[in-house]
């Protein structure tokens, strides 16, 4: 965001900065109304989807995921840097969740009520093994990593391409 200094030598917002604001809420009102109902602006498309682990849980488990995504408004300058109320959670275990985003891996143990950081390394896809709640995959920026303590420590994984 750009500033401009004023003759008085105060900082004073451009008329750039204003827009990007007014951008960036109308974007995070979106993500809000898709996260909270599921149904997407008539203009905005959408789209959920669920893990293979996530579907493979039980119905009341599946529900109590929904119900800490849908409730969830606990956005910080951590978890949400720019302020547009992205979301995607991967869940482990009906009370053990995780999410992948820009700022890094993020956990939490109480079905989603409280979030703690992992691991500060970009997140751009995440798979949870539906028997072990511990046992992460994680597409990061340049690799492709596996954790089986959480996110504590990760090695990372060599893909090949099968014929």
């Amino acid at each position: 965001m750009q500033r401009t200094k004023a003759r008085n030598d105060q900082n004073t917002l451009s008329a750039k900065e204003p827009a990007e604001i007014d951008r960036t809420a109308k974007i995070a009102e979106q993500n809000d109304h898709f996260r909270k109902t599921w149904v997407a602006y008539f203009a905005v498309p959408g789209q959920v989807f669920v893990t293979r682990g996530v579907a493979s849980l039980s119905a009341s488990a599946q529900v109590q995921i929904m119900r800490a995504v849908q409730t969830f408004d606990t956005f910080t300058e951590d978890n949400d840097p720019y302020r547009d109320h992205t979301f995607g959670v991967a869940n482990a275990a009906p009370s053990q969740m995780y999410t992948g985003l820009e700022t890094g891996l993020w956990a939490s143990s109480d079905a989603g009520v409280n979030w703690s950081l992992v691991s500060p390394t970009t997140v751009t896809a995440l798979a949870v093994d539906p028997q072990d709640p511990l046992h992460l995959v994680a597409a990061r920026t340049h690799a492709v990593e596996e954790t089986r303590d959480g996110g504590k420590t990760w090695s990372s994984l060599t893909l090949t391409q099968e014929n």
